[in-house]
């Protein structure tokens, strides 16, 4: 039974990990000219923000089974602040901001991967 608890942060550890590719390799694509053709749409704003509210739930409910178990205020902090970064990061509109959105993305896949452990441990 231990094996199927931290599913949530399983999954926020890849499309985090998912996150952080795509803020990286959005600016190359479009300092190299490829955003024509079919990957367009991947830099739209509303792309954006539904990704970042799906990331945004997926993450408070991963945090909140995890604090529920283990207690662990500073996993909640990590996490507020990654997820911080990713907010600054679209809200700046900036190339730099792709940047800093990455790494609010690499700090919610290892957030997430500490919760998890924290998690399991806790059983």
């Amino acid at each position: 039974m231990k094996e199927r608890k931290g599913w949530l942060d399983l999954f926020g550890m890849v499309s985090s990990s998912v996150c952080a590719v795509h803020c990286l390799a959005i600016p190359l694509f479009i300092s190299g000219g490829l955003m024509s053709g079919g990957v367009g749409g991947l830099n739209h704003a509303g792309f954006e923000w539904v990704f970042i509210l799906l990331t945004f739930l997926l993450a408070s409910g991963a945090i909140l089974q995890g604090f529920l178990r283990h207690r662990n205020l500073w996993i909640v902090i990590f996490m507020t602040v990654s997820f911080g970064l990713v907010l600054i990061g679209f809200a700046s509109g900036s190339f730099l901001g792709h940047f800093v959105m990455a790494l609010g993305g690499i700090g919610l896949v290892i957030g997430h991967g500490y919760n998890r452990n924290r998690l399991l441990e806790s059983y």
